[in-house]
C-alpha cells in the first residue's frame, strides 16, 4: 500500500500523566511520517471560548479550533475531506503537543484527528525522487538504489554512458528536511575515462 489510514484518539496524554487542561496539557510522537487531514474535537463540558491548538514539532501548527460546546464538537478541515486548509504534513519523530485556551468548565478534550500514514512503497519512491532532485539527475539514469537503515544513508547508482558509474551516499535527514533540490554532493566514486582502443595491425 502507498498509503495508510489512520486516526489518533483525544484525550491524548503523556504516558502515566493525567495531567489539567491547559497549555501542552498532552503529547504524542509520531512514529512515522504522517498527514493529519482532519480534526473533531469536544469538551467533556460546554465550556464557553475554549479552543484547541495543536503544535507539530515538524512544521506547521494548527491553531484556534474552537471546541467550546460538549453537543457541537469543532472541526478542522483539509482539503482532502472538503475543507479549506492544507493538509498538515507531521514527520516521523515529531511530537504533537495540545493546549486547550481559556479551560474552565471542562475537564478533558474528546475527539479524533484523521489522517493518512505513508506504505513502504511511497516512502522508497520519495526518496527516490528526493536523492535524484539532490545529485541532479533524473530517475531513468538510476541504476539502483536502495536505503541503509542501519547507516541512515541512502545509495544511488547512477548511470552516465561511462564506465565506473558513480555512486552517492546521501545521509537520510538531507532528503527529509531538503524540499528543493540543492549543490550536487560528491560522487563515493568517480567515473573513469574511458579507455582509448588500438587498432591491431594485419
Amino acid at each position: 500500500m502507498n498509503e495508510r489510514l489512520i486516526s489518533i484518539a483525544l484525550p491524548a496524554i503523556y504516558p502515566g500523566s493525567a495531567a489539567a487542561l491547559g497549555d501542552a496539557y498532552a503529547a504524542i510522537t509520531a512514529i512515522y511520517d504522517l498527514h493529519i487531514v482532519a480534526v473533531v474535537a469536544a469538551p467533556s463540558a460546554d465550556d464557553a471560548g475554549l479552543t484547541l491548538d495543536i503544535n507539530n514539532s515538524g512544521g506547521s501548527d494548527i491553531t484556534a479550533l474552537a471546541c467550546a460546546t460538549k453537543a457541537t464538537p469543532g472541526t478542522w478541515k483539509s482539503t482532502h475531506v472538503g475543507g479549506t486548509n492544507e493538509p498538515v504534513y507531521v514527520p516521523a519523530g515529531s511530537i504533537l503537543t495540545f493546549d486547550a485556551n481559556s479551560a474552565a468548565n471542562a475537564t478533558t478534550i474528546v475527539g479524533h484527528i484523521p489522517g493518512t500514514g505513508r506504505g513502504k512503497e511511497r516512502v522508497m519512491a520519495d526518496y527516490l525522487k528526493a536523492a535524484c532532485a539532490y545529485v541532479g539527475t533524473t530517475p531513468d539514469k538510476v541504476m539502483a538504489h536502495r536505503v541503509d537503515e542501519a547507516e541512515q544513508v541512502f545509495v544511488l547508482v547512477i548511470d552516465n554512458g561511462v564506465a565506473g558509474c558513480p555512486k552517492y551516499t546521501i545521509p537520510l535527514s538531507e532528503l527529509i528536511a531538503t524540499a528543493e533540490p540543492v549543490a550536487v554532493a560528491a560522487p563515493a566514486v568517480e567515473p573513469e575515462a574511458p579507455k582509448a582502443r588500438t587498432r591491431k595491425k594485419k
